[in-house]
């Protein structure tokens, strides 16, 4: 998903470091790259789940003075899922199913957060 906030730029690295706490205060593996007009946050799953990387978050800086914020998720393929419980693969079906909710948990409350301090600047 993807958002446009116009004239918020100059606020880059004080939203980046709170995109950053977001996710670490949810137990959340994060790295942070930054740049002078872009912010890359990979969020890496908490124990116990099997996949290592399960979102990205881009903010950009624009030459009109917009903040753009990208969610992008990290789900794995869904092509074989479908046959894996017929071969005993239900528990990795079942952990699948965890980590797509656990995403869009995620997900709905980012943005809140995003929205609020944004908004707040």
């Amino acid at each position: 998903m993807l958002s446009k906030y116009p004239g918020k730029s100059a606020k880059l690295d004080d939203i980046s470091d709170e995109v950053f706490r977001f996710f670490e205060t949810r137990g959340f593996k994060v790295s942070i790259e930054k740049k002078p007009s872009r912010v890359l946050v990979s969020v890496g799953s908490p124990e116990g789940l099997a996949q290592s990387r399960i979102a990205d978050v881009t903010l950009t800086g624009g030459v009109d003075g917009s903040l753009t914020v990208t969610f992008e998720r990290h789900e794995g393929s869904l092509g074989i899922n479908s046959l894996l419980p017929w071969f005993g693969g239900g528990f990795l079906t079942l952990k699948k199913l965890k980590l797509s909710e656990i995403l869009e948990r995620l997900e709905r409350d980012f943005w809140d957060m995003v929205d609020r301090s944004v908004v707040s600047r």
